[in-house]
């Protein structure tokens, strides 16, 4: 991981867990303060000294390189003198919808070039003899890396490929990010209590066939049991209200192909990042499956530390899940992780610390 709280994962994931945070002044966004008429400076939880000055693909490609690192030392995995292992292994970049309107107002990357413009540079940057044909493109907002996993099972199962990686990035603190989501009336200022703090964040997950684990002699430290993606009609841009429907529909089907026949004790991690929106959702889906769940569910809202990190928001979460066991201090071994892209798209995983 790489976070506004620590630059590896231990380090973060021992802040989350402490409640340590760190927001600070963005100054190259002031926001109005309607009642003064003054201008103030707007918070959020920047990676300080090491994001400032770029834009969106150079914050993913600088902090995606320490989740690389992070990943090889945490893992214990063989470093780039082991080219038959990395030979072996296939990337899935996971980044915000490409598609969206703040990067064709950013006009640097799209769907088209961002094989281009992002994969292959950071390829190069970390050093690593990945092969170029195993890299994909995942672009799909918070909903993202179960959409990875759902690439990563389909190259797990060519024989050349023995394990994925995947490498999430995003910045709400770029300078094109933050106009447009002042524009859309997203960001928290003093007269938008109910808004965004933008954060910005990095994590790398390898997910590795059971074979490929036994040849290498290694244990598998977690397993992803069920996941899947709805999409709600209702979303932020309909004049219907969102009643949580897709959101409890993804929570039914992957708690039922979990195969459990009790209700789910554990954690749920979710993406509420202080828009309304979001916790409407929430809550009307809590209510949906509230027979699902057990009396000692707890819940870890990440952005609460980090500020909204979007499409890394899930992957932070399975990394605060790992270090929660390893620690000792989770409530068991099961978690719920949730997310919802503000174009409706939703999705729930179902993950577990071995």
């Amino acid at each position: 991981m790489m976070t506004s709280v620590g630059h590896d994962v231990i380090t973060a994931c021992a802040s989350i867990r402490a409640g340590i945070v760190r927001p600070s002044e963005v100054l190259h966004c002031p926001v109005m303060d309607e009642d003064t008429h003054e201008t103030e400076p707007l918070i959020g939880h920047p990676i300080s000294n090491i994001t400032d000055g770029f834009s969106s693909v150079g914050r993913w490609a600088t902090m995606g390189h320490y989740a690389i690192k992070d990943l090889i030392n945490y893992a214990k995995i063989p470093d780039r003198n082991e080219a038959g292992f990395w030979q072996k292994t296939a990337f899935v970049f996971v980044t915000s919808s490409l598609d969206a309107a703040r990067f064709e107002f950013e006009d640097i990357i799209n769907p088209e070039n961002a094989k281009h413009v992002y994969v292959e540079p950071v390829i190069a940057q970390i050093g690593l003899p990945v092969l170029p044909e195993n890299c994909l493109i995942v672009s799909e907002d918070n909903v993202g890396i179960i959409s990875a996993c759902i690439a990563a099972q389909k190259l797990l199962e060519n024989p050349a490929v023995d394990r994925v990686v995947l490498l999430v990035a995003d910045s709400c603190l770029d300078a094109y990010s933050l106009v447009w989501l002042r524009g859309m009336g997203q960001l928290k200022t003093p007269t938008n209590p109910v808004g965004l703090m933008p954060g910005e964040a990095s994590a790398a997950i390898m997910l590795e066939s059971q074979d490929a684990i036994q040849r290498r002699g290694a244990y598998p430290i977690a397993k992803i049991n069920a996941y899947n993606t709805k999409v709600e009609a209702n979303n932020i841009f309909s004049e219907t209200p969102n009643s949580g429907e897709a959101m409890s529909n993804s929570m039914q089907e992957t708690l039922s192909r979990f195969n459990r026949d009790e209700p789910f004790e554990g954690t749920i991690y979710i993406d509420l990042n202080g828009e309304c929106w979001r916790a409407r959702e929430y809550g009307a889906a809590q209510v949906r499956v509230s027979s699902l769940l057990g009396s000692g569910v707890s819940e870890v809202i990440p952005s609460i530390v980090l500020g909204d990190i979007g499409v890394v928001n899930a992957a932070c979460s399975l990394c605060i899940m790992i270090e929660a066991k390893k620690r000792g201090y989770s409530i068991n071994d099961n978690a719920l992780i949730l997310a919802s892209s503000a174009s409706g798209t939703v999705g729930s995983l179902a993950a577990q610390v071995l």
